[in-house]
């Protein structure tokens, strides 16, 4: 009887956590009941010995948990302290999952099974935003003021509750986790579904995406190569690299047009500036949540920078941390991630060691963690691999 309890227990966990995946593009309510609800769980479950043992051998989670007491913390002295919690109510997920999925011991079919909603969801959300494109060009060609296709592109963010670096993040993710799934069962299905999201991200026009995607694709190889001594195993990816390249450089002017035009690095620059000025002013501990956007604000207006945004978010993770939890923060937000690659590295966690150098590459331009989705996206899958590796998967 305990047997079936626990495994009826551990089942409504996953299906939940696959109920938030594959909500998360579409609505914030809706995953954010999902996550209520698998809180909710977690406390009735009890278990509580058991739950401390597996959690306190979780060094990964356990880093994570420590960052959200850093934040915490730091309402005592911002000097926004309801923008402050607005922050902290946002980064509620750094607390829940590694929490959670911390304490448990989800087999490897129920994670498989979690993974394969997060690229269904992906890939659906991807068609949707597509769909949704296209239901634009068609209205407008029937009305006979057809835009250029740069149009169509910048046009799909604002066509619902949607931005760009959430939708990067996610289906970033998802090509990577489809890249994994690929090499484990040789099903040429992972390998269409990789392509596919990489279009999309080629869609998005979205260059720090791209780079750390197919960055990571190629450090594999590299590092097959190295291990086998076998450097034919690059041939392939460096021609699959290149020839994309190429095609998309003089395929796409609008992409082409992104890098030569710098479009939107000359805003970030400013912002890293007044950001990194802003840092100074308080170092070690920051400026507390919610008041690290307010202190560059301030700066980015006393130097007399040129106001074209719509807010002050540094576009650069690590910047935001120091910002707003100082060494402190960013100190411990790196150690998640080295002791997740080291243990990672050492228990050959491959699926680990294709997401964490994506996510932490994308952290450089955008601010991801600033959003609901982002810090979902992150934590969920952070929390779900970082403890453990994935070992059966071939007949998945």
């Amino acid at each position: 009887m305990k047997i079936y309890i626990k495994w009826q227990s551990e089942a409504i966990y996953v299906y939940l956590l696959a109920f938030i995946v594959i909500s998360l593009p579409y609505s914030h309510l809706l995953s954010s009941l999902g996550i209520a609800a698998l809180a909710a769980c977690w406390l009735v479950s009890g278990n509580w010995p058991e739950k401390w043992v597996r959690l306190k051998r979780n060094m990964p989670a356990l880093c994570l948990l420590t960052l959200f007491a850093v934040f915490l913390v730091s309402l005592i002295y911002t000097d926004h302290f309801l923008r402050g919690w607005w922050e902290i109510e946002k980064k509620l997920a750094l607390l829940v999952f590694p929490l959670i999925l911390g304490s448990l011991q989800l087999s490897d079919t129920r994670r498989i099974f979690i993974l394969k909603a997060y690229v269904f969801s992906a890939v659906c959300s991807a068609l949707y935003g597509v769909g949704l494109v296209y239901a634009h060009y068609l209205n407008h060609t029937a009305q006979g003021m057809q835009m250029n296709f740069a149009y169509y592109q910048w046009i799909l963010p604002y066509l619902h509750d949607f931005l760009v670096p959430r939708w990067t993040m996610f289906a970033g993710g998802a090509a990577l986790v489809s890249f994994w799934f690929f090499l484990r069962t040789k099903k040429w299905l992972y390998a269409l579904l990789f392509l596919f999201l990489n279009a999309f991200i080629i869609f998005l026009a979205s260059r720090m995406a791209l780079v750390a995607v197919w960055g990571v694709f190629l450090a594999y190889f590299m590092v097959k190569a190295v291990q086998e001594k076998k450097l034919y195993l690059l041939v392939g990816p460096l021609l699959f690299l290149v020839i994309s390249s190429g095609v998309l450089w003089y395929a796409s002017p609008y992409i082409r047009s992104k890098v030569n035009n710098a479009s939107g690095t000359s805003d970030r620059t400013y912002l890293w500036r007044a950001g990194y000025e802003a840092w100074l002013q308080s170092p070690l501990l920051g400026h507390g949540a919610g008041t690290g956007t307010v202190a560059v604000e301030e700066v980015f207006l006393a130097r007399g920078y040129p106001v074209t945004l719509k807010s002050f978010e540094v576009h650069n993770q690590y910047l935001s941390f120091l910002l707003h939890y100082g060494l402190l923060g960013l100190g411990l937000f790196v150690a998640a991630f080295l002791t997740a690659f080291y243990g990672g590295w050492k228990k050959g966690n491959v699926l680990i060691l294709l997401l964490l150098p994506f996510f932490y590459c994308t952290f450089f331009t955008e601010t991801l963690l600033a959003n609901h989705q982002g810090v979902i996206t992150f934590a969920l899958l952070f929390s779900l691999l970082a403890g453990s590796p994935i070992q059966h998967v071939s007949k998945y």
